[in-house]
């Protein structure tokens, strides 16, 4: 060990060692120190390559007198590192490819406002850099895009707040004609204490001054307005929200008439809490106001969120999902947000359906991906096995919030729905996909308008009208024919008549364009129409068709030509690669629609609407394109989504017949078939469309006897429910947790009860009262539908029954719709009942007459409930004896008069027997 060192005067240092024993090892006697843990070493802030939590919002500078000027807000973290001296932004409006860039010289501080090249209205994304001394490695933060856009240059405006205004203060003598614009008003200056009654009338309005953001939410009542005061002129487009009318404001006396148009309403603004009873009238519609965004036809129950909204995925199967968050700010799409790089990114739960009922889906997308993004349905029959599915929403559009919509409608042999969102790409590539606010929901009918105020010039739809003749090809080449470009051998065009293979079933022919061979040659194979169809400069246009394309692409085509004929411009789908065409090409769910719109254009007086097939597809031997529905027919400016198909404007007429099917309810103006103008017999049920005479279609009490031939009426010409089901409460999706049970014994999924009928979830049970639904409000008079199936293997008779109660919940009536006493097979139960004086309540029971937890099994299946509709159609006395074609009658009461009988009369129970040919009568005891 060293004892001593000495330096000398030439620093020259001199060590002297001694030597150590081992007993310096030795730790007798030493005790153990404590553990010492050496702290994390300290984050270097120089590590840094970028700066941390980079955003950019939009704000506004004040300046005196209430101006101000848009801008922007960058911050950051500050770094805590002095070797940073800058951070670097460059800034653009989202959408244009121009950049901007600002420096701050301050990193600390974690702020940087700029008015530089920022202008009003717009939306605005960033990314940042840093400078650094000594220089090193660095990054650039990812593009941040503001949640809102910028806000409008107000100069010396905006001076009026809610604090300047004394309550009551704005009478109408204080305010000058015209005096009150939207930039007076600071945001939500104007509340209901600030405002006489009855001060804000016509006069004291500039136009366009009344503007969403002026309007605190509810300040408008009925009380505040004028009568007769809001015309069109004085509101600014889209300033009318939800939020901002209080419930009843808005009656007949307080509209101009048709002040209210479609420019003046945001997408489901008006709800049925807004409008006082009877409040919309037909005067009080402009025309083209009353459009598909401006109705909501459906039962606002949301059947897919599953927990979205409320921040969980838990009823969701999601695919390659990034992240679910909160975007409590972002406007319209404000909830839960998920994104992802999925291709099948959310699948709802499934829920059981009907074929033929229709579900509306929705959802708000951000695609920054290539690919298209889609709002697809999945439909499976009862196995679960058998499924198909649609997009009935896409979108293109990059790098902006779209809102997707559309209706769905279940296909024959499906009973179970779901709705997904998705994305054309291979999974888990590409960039992200944001999702939120999905809804899918059952439509129902809407009962918000005033009976006859909604008129053909009030509705804002496609004309309705197929300016095509011979839509259904009758004849095959009768005003159609086949192009063959360049001649190509082994491409011809071929058809499929209704019943064939590959035929959609109904269509009397389909068109086929085939190729036999794998020839790639790209020459085009086209079936256009030949007759010419005139157009108007600058109308807007849909043309469309449904496909089943197989190994092979389709396209549609509108070709534009002036008065002589001279083509002037094309417009058309491109190319579409779309393999679809399930179910043998029996069912038009297997049909892939595409189509177009286009504004014609100057001087444009003909256009020709054509098809096209493209050769087949690299690597296959052969290719078919089956073609069917064709359509071209004016649109309405702001259209989305094509109109219902109907037949072309030629009709097939012979000598003495129109054409099966060619008179629908899009052919009958309302109120045209009066009793004058139907010949008595003429009206048979063959003669119908399915649901084709509806009743806006009849006038009141047109329909008489004479007018109906015998046997004309049956079940299946009636629609007499609503089709809402209210006591299923969580059956169909496998839960009883709403029904009250007794002496249950299981409750199971069967998917093929009866070939699928009654297939669904069964309740198998030995009680008498098996289950009882949930109460539900009615009044007295309503008539309600039941329906469910049974499999009863006990002695006693299984029953369906309704319990009335009063408005205590008391005062039980228990009343039976049905009964059966089949045993040991599945039998369905239908009937229905009318409340009774003093009942408020009504709740659906399934009964078995016997002890309770005595017997054998019953089986219960699809129970439902539903409001039925009013019906008063037909005169009091048109339907007589022949024109009825039913099963069994019962409960007749009536004065026969002068009767003849023929054949042999037998009572129910046996006991009499009229002999009306041989003129005897038995009794037996």
């Amino acid at each position: 060990m060293v004892a001593e060192w000495r330096l000398s005067e030439q620093f020259e240092g001199t060590l002297e060692l001694t030597e150590a024993g081992a007993d310096i090892y030795d730790d007798a006697d030493i005790a153990p120190g404590p553990i010492v843990i050496p702290p994390l070493a300290p984050i270097n802030p120089s590590q840094l390559s970028v700066i941390q939590n980079f955003g950019v919002v939009t704000d506004v500078i004040a300046g005196a007198s209430g101006s101000q000027v848009p801008c922007l807000r960058f911050t950051w973290t500050p770094p805590e590192d002095p070797t940073i001296v800058s951070v670097n932004i460059t800034y653009q409006i989202v959408g244009d490819t121009q950049t901007f860039s600002d420096v701050s010289n301050d990193p600390e501080s974690g702020l940087k406002l700029t008015t530089d090249n920022v202008v009003s209205g717009k939306a605005y994304r960033a990314k940042a850099t840093i400078t650094t001394n000594p220089d090193r490695f660095r990054t650039e933060t990812p593009w941040v895009t503001t949640a809102a856009p910028t806000g409008n240059l107000s100069v010396l405006d905006n001076s009026i707040t809610a604090t300047k205004i004394a309550d009551a203060a704005v009478t109408a003598d204080k305010i000058m004609n015209e005096a009150i614009t939207s930039i007076k008003l600071a945001a939500e200056a104007v509340t209901t204490a600030k405002i006489q009654v009855g001060a804000i009338d016509a006069l004291r309005l500039a136009d366009n001054s009344v503007v969403a953001n002026k309007i605190a939410n509810a300040a408008v009542t009925g009380a505040k307005i004028a009568d007769a005061a809001i015309t069109g002129t004085k509101i600014v487009d889209l300033a009318i929200t939800e939020t901002k009318i209080a419930n009843d404001a808005i009656s007949t006396p307080k509209l101009q008439a048709l002040a209210v148009s479609a420019d003046k309403l945001q997408a489901n603004s008006v709800t049925a809490g807004k409008i006082a009873a009877n409040a919309v009238t037909a005067t009080a519609l402009a025309a083209d106001s009353v459009t598909a965004r401006s109705l909501v036809l459906t039962d606002f129950s949301n059947i897919a969120d599953n927990g979205w909204q409320q921040g969980t995925l838990d009823g969701w199967s999601t695919s390659f999902m990034q992240e679910f968050v909160l975007a409590a700010a972002a406007g319209d799409q404000a909830g839960w947000r998920m994104r992802s790089i999925g291709r099948d990114q959310a699948v709802s739960q499934w829920i059981a359906c009907t074929p033929g009922e229709q579900y509306y889906l929705e959802a708000w997308v951000y695609q920054t991906d290539a690919s298209p993004a889609n709002l697809y349905w999945f439909a499976w029959d009862a196995t679960g096995v058998s499924w198909t599915g649609q997009a009935i929403a896409t979108t293109n559009l990059k790098n902006q919030w779209v809102r997707l919509r559309g209706i769905a409608t279940v296909p024959a042999g499906k009973v179970r729905i779901a709705m997904a969102l998705t994305t054309d790409r291979t999974a888990g590539v590409g960039t992200e996909t944001y999702w939120t606010k999905p809804v899918m929901r059952r439509a129902s009918g809407a009962e918000l308008i005033v009976d006859g105020a909604i008129l053909a010039k009030h509705l804002s739809v496609g004309s309705g009208k197929n300016m095509l003749p011979n839509t259904e090809n009758y004849g095959f080449t009768q005003d159609w024919s086949y192009w063959n470009q360049n001649g190509i051998a082994n491409r011809q065009w071929s058809y499929r008549s209704d019943g064939d293979t590959w035929a959609l079933a109904g269509q009397p022919v389909t068109i086929v364009l085939e190729q036999t061979d794998a020839n790639a040659d790209f020459s085009a194979q086209q079936w256009t129409c030949d007759r010419r169809i005139p157009v108007k400069a600058g109308v807007r246009y849909e043309a469309f068709a449904f496909f089943g394309s197989h190994r092979c692409q389709h396209f549609v085509g509108i070709s534009f030509s002036d008065s002589a004929g001279v083509w002037i411009s094309e417009a058309s789908t491109g190319w579409i690669n779309e393999q679809v065409q399930i179910s043998n090409g029996k069912a038009l769910t297997g049909y892939a629609q595409a189509g177009v719109f286009a504004i014609a254009p100057a001087n444009a007086a003909t256009a020709m609407f054509f098809v096209r097939k493209s050769a087949t597809l690299p690597g296959q031997a052969n290719s078919y394109m089956h073609m069917v529905r064709p359509y071209f027919g004016e649109a309405y400016p702001n259209q989305t989504q094509f109109s219902p198909w109907e037949p072309g404007g030629i009709t097939t007429i012979g000598a003495d017949y129109i054409r099966t099917g060619a008179v629908i309810a899009g052919k009958i103006a309302a109120n045209a078939v009066t009793a004058g103008t139907i010949a008595a017999g003429a009206v048979t049920a063959e003669k119908i469309a399915a649901s084709a005479v509806t009743a806006d279609k009849i006038a009141a009490n047109s329909i008489g006897a004479v007018h109906i031939a015998a046997n004309s009426i049956t079940a299946s010409k009636l629609v007499l429910t609503d089709f809402s089901n209210i006591v299923d409460n969580g059956w169909q999706r496998g839960t009883l947790e709403a029904w009250f049970t007794q002496n249950q014994q299981a409750f199971y999924f069967g998917p093929n009860e009866q070939g699928g009928d009654a297939a669904g979830y069964i309740l198998q049970t030995l009680g008498r009262d098996c289950a009882t639904s949930q109460r539900t409000a009615c009044s007295p008079g309503e008539a309600y539908f039941f329906d469910a199936w049974v499999y009863n293997t006990d002695a006693s008779r299984a029953n369906l029954y309704a319990i009335f109660t009063d408005g205590n919940d008391g005062a039980h009536t228990w009343w039976a719709a049905t009964g059966t006493d089949v045993k040991n097979a599945w039998v369905r139960l239908q009937g229905r009942l009318t409340v009774p004086a003093g009942k408020a309540f009504i709740r659906m029971l399934l009964q078995v007459d016997r002890t309770a937890g005595t017997g054998s099994s019953t089986f219960w299946s699809k129970p439902v409930m539903r409001r039925a509709a009013n019906a008063e159609l037909i005169v009091d006395g048109a339907v007589t004896a022949n024109k009825l074609n039913v099963n069994s009658l019962s409960a007749i009461s009536a004065n026969f008069g002068d009767a003849y009988f023929s054949g042999i009369a037998r009572s129910v129970n046996g006991k009499l027997l009229l002999d009306f040919n041989n003129g005897g009568i038995e009794v037996f005891t």
